[in-house]
């Protein structure tokens, strides 16, 4: 039989008001039931705790949640890598009554010098960012805060959040976001405050739109919000009402700065053709004072746009900057990919050089890819950049007419880059071949293993005997125009000896390393002597790392053996660890070579 019945008092003294069933044992399970139904565990009640200062702990939130009744759980949301606060938290109550207090009571509290701001923790996303209940609020005073603005529009319904947007010292942006419960609440506020003058201002009530449902938002068609950069200091948000709005009927200005301290504006026009015309007319005016017409004008920003002239373009949109910039970095990177560049490294480099000038005065000798100047935390220059040619031609040439070229009275170094694991690993090699072992020339007869240096060389001495030049057996002393298959033996001891490392040598048919004809005997020198190789920044540029340090090294021992012949090894393996460019600079200079080498013989003395 069916039971209908009612229950009045608490789960712990139920009464049975009235019953039709005549079965003693279906009203037992029905009471019961009742009871455990009443006695079932407490829902826990989650807040969001939003506006937090960053220094705020979940020690100190539950020193000021646990006031109003026991809670659950605490947690301060933290960035996953350097453990940041997020700026937000979640506050959790045994009882839903406590969480309500807290709500009523606590909402807007100052912890640690910020007013926080609460509301119920919402799971549903969709409830969350739904926007039909969503209102903005715009061209708010300064000194209106969260709380004045929920108590504002509180009297229109219940409100589930309630912010001013601002900056992260706290300074008003002049708008912000009231969330209302209902649809209805929403629509009443903006018909009854729109257009109402609060604290002397009066303020822009509407619906706020999603991004997502208009995507096609300020397009290149029918754009009306405008970015402004590159103004002068003094421009605040009332000059720029006063400077842009001749153009038309301005509906918002908001005047921004980011990290770095870079101000950029946004000017919103009520009509497309309005903001056409001030881009036409405003974009790249002449910013400068009568003062600061000396000027440069030659000085740009990161994008190349001048930094004495206004820059005034369509806003973008944040999906439309991120897509344009991920097409600039794939460009940049496959140009980097290219096995044709190649890399210069250019060093000392005044602190007002930019990207652009780096650029020009490379670009007479071929097509720059690419010129970038790193900056300091100031903006300055630090001192050196990267040049990329398409060409090893157009390299070589600009090694070889800019190296050491003079740039407002001071000396630049170019050089081939290298990269930090190239240079890290050629001065391991460096130090464990030369940092203990006399740095020697190898003997005649022994395979070529790493840079070698040419000896003093002498006219022949006693003992010594002539040797055959080539396929032809003429002995020294005649012409010999045959090719040398090998080291001739004209003026060399019948002892081995040292000689003259192996490199890139120019010969009559164009291949690089092959042996070319004979020079004549006689005077000029003993047959298969080569020319000396003179050591420029062009002729390095045609070689590997390894033949440019050889070759280097070969020039440095013929100098360095004059000043200390004993230790001229150990003092050259020591010079061969600095950088190329510096090395050119010594060879090309006695006297810094020659300090150099007295720093190297006193470390030496030392040990």
């Amino acid at each position: 039989s069916s039971v209908i019945f009612a229950v009045r008092g608490s789960s712990n003294d139920l009464t049975l008001l009235g019953t039709t069933s005549t079965s003693p044992l279906l009203r037992h399970i029905a009471i019961y039931n009742i009871a455990m139904q009443a006695n079932k565990a407490p829902q826990i009640a989650s807040l969001y705790v939003g506006d937090l200062h960053p220094d705020v702990t979940e020690a100190m939130l539950y020193e000021l949640f646990n006031r109003i009744g026991p809670v659950a759980s605490i947690r301060v949301c933290r960035d996953k890598i350097n453990k940041q606060s997020l700026g937000y938290g979640y506050v959790n109550f045994h009882n839903a009554n406590d969480a309500e207090t807290a709500l009523d009571t606590l909402s807007y509290t100052n912890i640690h010098g910020r007013c926080c701001r609460l509301m119920w923790s919402q799971r549903d996303t969709g409830q969350r960012k739904s926007s039909n209940s969503n209102v903005y609020v715009g061209n708010l005073d300064k000194n209106i805060d969260n709380k004045a603005l929920h108590d504002t529009f509180s009297v229109f319904g219940d409100i589930r959040s309630c912010k001013v947007a601002a900056d992260s010292l706290g300074n008003s942006y002049g708008y912000g976001f009231v969330h209302f419960e209902t649809e209805e609440a929403a629509r009443d506020a903006i018909v009854k405050l729109n257009n109402m003058e609060v604290s002397g201002k009066r303020i822009q009530v509407c619906m706020c739109e999603n991004r997502k449902d208009a995507p096609n938002a300020n397009s290149a068609d029918n754009f009306t919000n405008l970015y402004v950069k590159c103004f002068p200091a003094h421009w605040d948000e009332e000059v720029m009402k006063e400077e842009f709005g001749k153009f038309g009927v301005l509906t918002g200005v908001a005047v921004r700065k980011d990290g770095q301290g870079r101000r950029c504006a946004f000017v919103n026009f009520e009509r497309h053709e309005d903001a056409k015309e001030c881009v036409n007319k405003m974009h790249m005016r002449d910013m400068r004072s009568p003062e600061e017409d000396s000027k440069d004008e030659s000085e740009v920003g990161t994008d190349g746009h001048p930094l004495t002239r206004l820059y005034v373009q369509r806003a973008q949109p944040k999906a439309e900057r991120e897509r344009i910039l991920k097409n600039q970095y794939a460009h940049e990177e496959a140009i980097k990919g290219k096995k044709s560049t190649v890399s210069l490294y250019v060093k000392g480099l005044q602190d007002d050089v930019t990207d652009q000038s780096l650029r020009s005065l490379f670009e007479p000798f071929g097509r720059v890819l690419s010129a970038t100047v790193p900056r300091d935390s100031s903006g300055k220059c630090r001192g050196f950049g990267f040049v990329n040619y398409g060409t090893v031609q157009e390299a070589t040439k600009a090694v070889s007419q800019m190296h050491l070229h003079v740039i407002n009275g001071k000396a630049i170094h170019v050089d081939l880059a290298e990269s930090k694991q190239d240079r890290e690993a050629r001065q391991a090699r460096a130090g464990q071949r030369f940092g203990n072992m006399p740095f020697r020339p190898p003997m005649m007869g022994m395979p070529n293993r790493g840079p070698m240096f040419p000896p003093m060389m002498g006219p022949p001495m006693g003992g010594m005997r002539p040797g055959p030049c080539g396929p032809c057996g003429s002995p020294c002393g005649g012409p010999c125009g045959n090719p040398c298959s090998g080291p001739c033996g004209a003026g060399f001891p019948s002892r081995p000896g040292p000689w003259m490392g192996h490199y890139p040598v120019p010969s009559p048919n164009g291949v690089p390393g092959m042996p070319g004809p004979c020079g004549p005997c006689g005077p000029g020198g003993p047959c298969g002597m080569r020319p000396k190789m003179m050591v420029t920044p062009a002729t390095l540029a045609s070689m590997s790392p390894p033949m440019q340090k050889q070759l280097l090294g070969e020039k440095l021992y013929s100098e360095i053996v004059r000043i200390d012949p004993e230790r001229a090894g150990r003092i050259t393996g020591m010079m061969l660890e600095m950088d190329n460019s510096e090395l050119l600079a010594l060879i090309d200079s006695p006297e810094q070579l020659r300090s150099k080498a007295r720093e190297a013989m006193q470390m030496l003395a030392q040990r």
